[in-house]
């Protein structure tokens, strides 16, 4: 039989471990609350930061956009002024050398224009067919500045002077040169060396001259390169003038003369200034 004390006891022990249940069950349901109350506020503190990064990066890529777009117009226009700038240079730079050029072809033409012992008048060539050697061609003078029909016409090229052609029509402000690569044209000539002379004429449609009537005995005394100039014998034009240089000889054993090809002193087809000479000659 258990006693008073016993008993007593064993409710007490009872009661204790019921009190510290309570006290447990009260501590964990009070965590549980502020975990369960917590939880949300963490959740949505972890998207509310998520999106706010995404937002600030997806500006931040927009406004990085949108200023390279911007300075991307702008290397464009100042590229595009840079373009235009070194053309407006390259442009002059052209201008200037082709002045140059201009002016020292002009000062040889006037210095060439002072050595002619015959009188003369400077002219520009302002129309004439490049691909055409025997065509005429015309000049900017005419007969308020004194030319004539018949005038003989030189030019000066690569320190020499040579016979161009001559005036065949005259208008008042222009004139019409033939050329004496034209097959039209004939020239009185003799060789510089060996005094031979010949008829010159233009070979149709070839930059090329052909020299007639060159005595055959004369054979041995006329080689390749041997320059030929006008005689002045009962010719327009005046003697002295380079007419070109002996390219090719060639005849028939049964001819008494024989024929020579000769290249122009004068490459008619570049020249831009010529000289129109008057019967009366400088003192």
């Amino acid at each position: 039989m258990m006693s008073a004390y016993q008993r007593g006891s064993r409710g007490d022990g009872k009661g204790l471990i019921l009190a510290l249940l309570v006290v447990t069950s009260l501590i964990l349901l009070g965590f549980s609350e502020r975990t369960s109350v917590e939880r949300p506020k963490s959740y949505g503190l972890t998207f509310l930061s998520f999106f706010q990064g995404v937002t600030h990066n997806t500006l931040s890529l927009f406004v990085d956009t949108f200023n390279s777009i911007g300075e991307l117009k702008e290397l464009k226009k100042n590229y595009e002024q840079a373009l235009l700038l070194l053309e407006n240079y390259a442009g002059v730079e052209r201008e200037l050398e082709s002045l140059r050029g201009e002016n020292l072809l002009l000062k040889e033409q006037l210095d060439f224009s002072r050595e002619i012992s015959y009188r003369n008048i400077s002219a520009k060539i302002i129309g004439k067919e490049p691909d055409n050697f025997f065509a005429s061609f015309v000049i900017n003078k005419g007969t308020k500045d004194g030319i004539r029909q018949d005038m003989a016409v030189v030019a000066y090229d690569n320190g020499l002077f040579g016979l161009v052609g001559k005036v065949e029509e005259t208008g008042i402000n222009s004139s019409i040169v033939i050329p004496i690569t034209n097959s039209q044209c004939f020239v009185a000539a003799r060789m510089q060396k060996s005094r031979n002379e010949g008829l010159v004429s233009g070979l149709q449609n070839v930059n090329s001259l052909s020299m007639k009537y060159v005595n055959k005995k004369a054979l041995g005394e006329i080689a390749r390169g041997d320059l030929v100039l006008t005689s002045g014998m009962k010719s327009l034009y005046p003697p002295g003038l380079f007419i070109g240089r002996v390219d090719d000889i060639s005849f028939e054993e049964y001819d008494t003369s024989m024929d020579l090809t000769l290249t122009p002193i004068i490459d008619i087809s570049k020249i831009e200034y010529v000289f129109v000479l008057t019967e009366d000659r400088n003192d």
